[in-house]
């Protein structure tokens, strides 16, 4: 494969982790999608470079496939894409924060559900967001690694409560919740979420 530069690069995953290990990980894995036996995944050790910036991902992420692959154990090589548990109400327009600790948070977009109602989220392929974001990392990882052996993991896409309560302020949610004249108003939010995160 080549890289971004056109040079042909050796495929990594393939060098770390052994085509004959990748191929009968694979098999193992469809066979298990099939509904054919029991697939144990290995617990992977802390993936440092989570909720950083997508720079510091591409830097951080061959390390630490590199040292997944000299451990025991059943493990696909993945890159994780994770930008907290942010992703989805971003696209409500939700402020991105940082705390002390440097972990993303968002800032809920509104305290009305009057006002969440007419709100459009941006597209899931809106290339300022995350999902999209998350592509574009993997395809470049990739490209560096010369590989097509690398699996994805998603961003952190929350559930629908969550994520309502991440674009609705959470306590006036709770509130809307507990209210019976707001529940038609409460369902429909929640449909429009739902309906968001299927495309998403």
């Amino acid at each position: 494969m080549n890289n971004p530069n056109g040079d042909t690069v050796l495929d990594r995953i393939a060098q770390w982790y052994g085509s004959d290990e990748i191929g009968a990980m694979e098999q193992r894995l469809r066979a298990f999608w099939k509904g054919e036996g029991r697939c144990m995944t290995s617990v992977t050790p802390a993936v440092e470079y989570r909720q950083k910036s997508v720079t510091t991902m591409l830097e951080r992420a061959p390390a630490h496939l590199e040292a997944m692959a000299s451990r025991p154990g059943f493990h696909r090589p993945v890159f994780w894409a994770d930008f907290g548990t942010v992703s989805t109400p971003r696209y409500w327009g939700g402020e991105l924060l940082h705390g002390a600790d440097g972990n993303p948070h968002v800032h809920a977009v509104s305290d009305s559900l009057e006002e969440v109602l007419e709100m459009e989220p941006a597209p899931v392929d809106d290339p300022h967001q995350d999902a999209e974001l998350a592509l574009k990392a993997y395809r470049e990882l990739c490209q560096t690694l010369g590989t097509d052996q690398l699996l994805l993991r998603t961003p952190d896409m929350q559930g629908p409560l969550n994520t309502a309560s991440l674009v609705l302020e959470q306590q006036e949610f709770m509130m809307c919740m507990n209210d019976e004249d707001e529940a038609e108003d409460v369902h429909r939010f929640l449909g429009i979420v739902t309906e968001f995160l299927i495309r998403y």
